[in-house]
């Protein structure tokens, strides 16, 4: 692949097409193109990096030492997704500051009357807090799996290279893992 110009115009087009819809559907339909580019361009990483890979099954299953680039390669098959999300996404400090508003939202029920339009002003309260949660949640679940795999990584023992090799071979095997 020599550049990634058709599949970005693509993108273009579609999401140009799903701020005319603005429908629901529009926006999951571009959701599922963006999650089908994801696995796509995991596939393409797989697959330019597939003999290096091999190369360093051999080595792990040998006993050999890794060197600094070996461990480079397994971090971009293991966890360069979560590396790549959590350095370029900018918005944590907003979901920190909106979670923040919504409990105070919140709080100005406290001594509010126990009826359906306030049980339901609540639940919009909720759901929306849900949303920001998650998103919040999923950033710190990445820089977790980031922290656990530098951790692990330093000390390879037989049984890591032993599951190292499983994960790899597994991301070999089957493009959805």
């Amino acid at each position: 692949m020599e550049n990634f110009n058709r599949i970005i115009d693509k993108l273009n087009e579609d999401y140009e097409q799903t701020m005319k819809n603005g429908q629901a559907d529009a926006y999951s339909k571009l959701s599922t193109i963006f999650e089908e580019l994801g696995e796509y361009l995991r596939e393409y990483v797989q697959d330019e990096t597939d003999i290096e890979i091999k190369t360093l099954i051999r080595k792990l299953r040998d006993g050999n030492q890794l060197a600094t680039e070996d461990i480079d390669l397994i971090r971009l098959w293991v966890v360069d997704d979560a590396v790549q999300y959590t350095r370029l996404e900018n918005s944590f400090g907003e979901w920190q500051d909106e979670l923040k508003r919504l409990i105070g939202e919140i709080s100005k029920y406290k001594d509010a009357e126990a009826d359906v339009k306030t049980a339901s002003e609540l639940r919009a309260l909720f759901r929306d807090g849900a949303r920001v949660l998650a998103d919040l949640f999923y950033f710190l679940e990445q820089k977790s799996r980031i922290s656990k795999f530098e951790q692990a990584s330093k000390q390879l023992g037989p049984q890591e290279r032993s599951l190292l090799i499983g994960l790899l071979e597994q991301k070999m095997k089957s493009r959805d893992f």
